[in-house]
């Protein structure tokens, strides 16, 4: 048996190979039509071998015939790079992939300055540039993405690559089935578990025969896979982590699981993925925070609500006496088919945060994202009229209450929510705009968002007069209030006169919201506040690059907050705003499916469908 090298001798084979790295004959690298005969397949992994060879001249002969070959050794190099237990030919086979390089001619300069960046990427900006690539528009980014599966020479940046592709699948989801030729093309002839689970969802989509089998096994794999990042916190994966406290593995192992109990659902075996889901329930009731409720509350929203029947209630009628969760096994109740039983639970669960604010605002809030709007008012409410609620508690849960009610259309109610917080409370000595900046929100915006709301609701009841009066008391109050300045822009029997004045304010308003982009450029909010201001003021006297600006500042956004439906919200409006109706469907669905409750982005999906069928004058409800 050849002498393993010395780590001396590791050294000095790393600064060779690093003074010659190989320029590979292939630039274009793999693709699926790389896999050769089997007696290919044999050579490779002679040569592969030989790599470790005792005789020197033999390892060089095998470097520079992998060299020549280029993308075609790509998997044998990588499983050897991985996985190899002779050092030499780890080390040389990592050199060897290390020089393919990840983008090919056909990338478009956005992908290929991403791909450019990647290598000497931290784990985390790697992850970054896996989310860009994702989103970009009309999925330019998913054979590169696809193609990292292969390439990619870390374990733990492969398995985010997967968590993000198969994430993109629902059952006959239209939008999936248009990345599905792009991934293959990407991960090509790659055998590495996480290029295998992600071929495997596609096969399953496509009705291929064992696909489910492939697929579960592939997960399995994944699950046990080593992961060198360990509990790297890294950029949440799923949409739930946000609320967690959740690492690389913890995440993307989520991801994996969930998946494969979707599809055995699709696949009909509904039973198994039952007995699944109840196993991963009660593991996660041993994890600290949220995170039974919220694997819960997954379980509801796709169709499988009745592994709640294994949650037994205690003495006082709640489950493990946690507010949250038994709020969840509520919703899940309902959603079974026993709303009577889910009634009980939701009053156990409020008897839980009695006399305490904010787990009863907590409460609303999830209750809110959940659909479960009357017990979400019903804990908002009880906030709002509990006398011993500290100030602060009162200013935000009103706050938040208004929004709500804005989303259901009560905007009488959500003006009156606003009201409430300028009105003198029992034994309150702090006035409410010094409690307002306490959290971090300025009187004079929140006084503006009410009288916003009282416009909207003026609008409603059909009196225009009344809707500008106060539209530009809102606008006097705080000149910067998007909603309130979108909302003048758009209303009818203006005069020219008015016209003018109400672009003036917006223009005002659109280099306000600039000079505090070039002040705090690592926020993403104001990113987003120009883009939903410019997106929908804009007509046919608008500037094509105010738009191009706007669609940019959009996309920046989503970059350093992905996924976040507001911001998607934004985007959509961009792009419905530039015509292009294809994007604003596919971007809205998107928000759509992170918050499915929301009546605000759900109304906007509907329109901006409504839309793209009249200008297409067909159905533009799916893309194909």
């Amino acid at each position: 048996m050849k002498q393993q090298l010395s780590i001396g001798c590791l050294l000095i084979a790393s600064f060779v190979l690093a003074c010659v790295e190989p320029t590979l004959a292939s630039a274009r690298g793999a693709t699926a039509s790389d896999v050769g005969p089997q007696n290919d397949r044999d050579r490779l992994a002679t040569l592969v071998e030989q790599l470790g060879d005792p005789d020197y001249s033999r390892r060089q002969a095998a470097m520079r015939e992998l060299e020549q070959l280029g993308g075609a050794a790509i998997d044998p190099l990588l499983e050897a790079a991985e996985r190899s237990t002779d050092l030499e030919i780890a080390l040389r086979a990592r050199w060897l992939v290390h020089a393919i390089p990840l983008s090919r001619p056909h990338d478009s300069p956005v992908v290929a300055e991403l791909l450019n960046d990647y290598k000497s990427a931290s784990l985390n900006q790697r992850v970054t540039i896996m989310h860009r690539l994702l989103r970009l528009d009309d999925a330019t980014g998913i054979e590169p993405l696809s193609r990292l599966l292969r390439l990619e020479q870390s374990d733990a940046a492969a398995r985010v690559a997967a968590a993000l592709l198969v994430r993109e699948w629902s059952p006959g989801d239209p939008f999936f089935h248009q990345m599905m030729p792009l991934i293959r093309e990407g991960i090509g002839s790659s055998q590495r578990p996480a290029a295998m689970l992600v071929l495997a969802v596609v096969d399953f989509e496509e009705g291929q025969p064992g696909a489910l089998d492939a697929l579960i096994t592939a997960r399995q794999k994944m699950l046990s896979g080593y992961v060198e990042a360990g509990e790297m916190p890294v950029q949440a994966l799923d949409d739930e982590t946000s609320e967690l406290s959740s690492g690389l593995e913890a995440s993307t192992g989520r991801i994996f699981e969930r998946l494969s109990l979707e599809a055995l659902v699709a696949a009909g075996q509904k039973p198994v993925a039952l007995e699944r889901a109840t196993a991963l329930l009660a593991e996660s009731r041993q994890a600290k925070g949220d995170e039974a409720a919220i694997f819960l509350m997954w379980c509801v929203e796709h169709d499988l609500a009745e592994v709640v029947e294994t949650l037994s209630v205690g003495p006082a009628g709640a489950v493990d006496d946690d507010m949250t969760l038994t709020f969840a096994a509520a919703v899940a109740w309902v959603a079974a088919g026993q709303p009577e039983r889910g009634q009980q639970l939701a009053a156990a669960a409020s008897r839980l945060s009695e006399g305490e604010a904010m787990d009863r605002l907590q409460a609303a809030i999830m209750l809110a994202k959940w659909g479960a709007t009357e017990w979400a008012t019903r804990e908002y409410e009880a906030v709002i009229r509990d006398p011993d609620a500290q100030s602060i508690e009162f200013v935000l849960t009103a706050v938040m209450f208004s929004e709500f009610l804005h989303d259901q259309g009560l905007e009488d109610e959500a003006a009156a929510a606003l009201a409430a917080i300028f009105q003198p409370r029992p034994r309150e000595k702090v006035e409410p705009d010094t409690i307002l900046r306490q959290l971090d929100r300025e009187p004079a915006t929140t006084r503006s968002r009410m009288l916003y709301f009282e416009a909207t609701a003026a609008a409603a009841r059909g009196e225009q007069g009344l809707q500008r009066q106060k539209l530009e008391e809102s606008i006097r109050t705080s000149p910067k209030d998007v909603d309130a300045l979108i909302a003048l822009h758009g209303l009818a029997e203006a005069t020219p006169l008015q016209q003018q004045a109400v672009q003036r304010q917006i223009d005002a308003a659109l280099a306000q919201i600039e000079r505090e982009i070039a002040a705090k450029p690592d926020e993403p909010n104001g990113y987003n506040e120009y883009a939903w201001l410019a997106a929908n003021t804009s007509d046919s006297t608008t500037a094509p690059d105010r738009m191009a600006k706007a669609t940019r500042y959009s996309q920046r956004s989503l970059e350093m907050s992905f996924d976040n439906a507001s911001y998607l919200d934004t985007l959509a409006h961009c792009h419905a705003a530039e015509g292009r109706f294809d994007r604003a469907i596919r971007t809205q669905s998107l928000a759509a499916r992170y918050e499915p409750h929301n009546r605000t982005i759900q109304r906007n999906l509907e329109r901006f469908r409504q839309r793209a069928a009249e200008t297409s004058g067909g159905d533009a409800a799916n893309p194909e």
